[in-house]
């Protein structure tokens, strides 16, 4: 039950997708910069945001994930989200490093593109990672159109103790989705 105080109180909006810096194949006019994304915040009366960088879902995670250091250091209305990979090909620290990689610099969530960045999202390829995850309570965000319900549903199964953001959710399959977040208490709908 809320306090009384905080329901007398505006309410307060987190934005957990926003994305800053440059995206491939979009509209050259589409508005990137850290400065826009905080007027356009402003506009919408949004207090706070999750920002990943566009070039770490485009480009390249550890270059893109580095660049968002700089652009979140322009607000304090502005959380950091890496985006993230498995480290078996040695393109990101071994899970437990990079936890402490990502609390080192402020970073609050992690996010994966398994479709995007080709790879499986199963214990043998993220387990590491979802387990150092999970240790620490830091949230995983994945978009509906880069997994599929099954493994999303394995994945909270696997890990009850690691929220899970699930992002982009499309209307039309909630059959499917109902289920899901009835069986898996850390499983969130953005």
């Amino acid at each position: 039950m809320p306090s009384s105080d905080r329901i007398d109180a505006a309410p307060f909006y987190f934005d957990s997708f926003a994305i800053v810096g440059p995206r491939g194949k979009k509209d050259p006019l589409e508005r990137w910069r850290t400065e826009d994304v905080l007027a356009e915040m402003e506009h919408c009366g949004i207090d706070c945001a999750l920002v990943t960088h566009g070039l770490a879902r485009e480009y390249d995670p550890t270059y893109g994930n580095r660049l968002l250091a700089e652009e979140i250091a322009k607000s304090e209305r502005l959380f950091g989200c890496w985006v993230l990979l498995p480290h078996h090909v040695g393109e990101m620290a071994e899970p437990a490093e990079l936890v402490r990689e990502m609390r080192r610099n402020g970073i609050v969530a992690g996010k994966v593109y398994p479709s995007t960045q080709k790879f499986l999202l199963d214990e043998r390829t993220c387990g590491g990672l979802f387990d150092a995850l999970e240790a620490e309570r830091i949230p995983l965000l994945i978009e509906f159109t880069q997994t599929d319900q099954a493994t999303l549903s394995r994945l909270c199964e696997s890990h009850p103790q690691l929220p899970v953001l699930l992002q982009g959710y499309r209307h039309g399959n909630e059959r499917m989705l109902f289920p899901m977040l009835d069986a898996h208490e850390n499983l969130h709908v953005e």
